[in-house]
């Protein structure tokens, strides 16, 4: 239940990654408080703002890179898991590991 009367559900939801969403705040910046400026700064400050940027960047593309990669190390352990879970369960239907058993009802 949502008591907004003008809220919309978006089922279409695409998660964006950190890159994605960086550039969108730089290109924010950039519009609101870089250009208006650029007259008043000089090349010294225009090449910080610039390093700046570029850092931000690069923090955000090792931010989605890492939060892929544990996705993906998450996944493949998981799946290796309910392999050998799998492969651990014999004829009779029972799983055997860490010197205990335990029937499973196949029914």
């Amino acid at each position: 239940m949502n008591i907004n009367e003008d809220y919309q559900n978006n089922e279409e939801f695409e998660e964006r990654t950190y890159e994605e969403e960086m550039h969108e705040y730089i290109g924010f910046l950039h519009e609101k408080l870089i250009k208006p400026m650029m007259g008043k700064l000089n090349n010294e400050e225009l090449i910080t703002i610039g390093l700046m940027g570029t850092n931000l960047l690069y923090i955000a593309k090792v931010a989605t890179e890492s939060k892929l990669y544990s996705k993906k190390v998450i996944t493949d352990e998981y799946k290796e898991l309910i392999s050998d879970m799998c492969k651990s369960i014999n004829d009779e239907g029972s799983i055997s590991g860490d010197n205990t058993t335990y029937n499973v009802n196949r029914n």
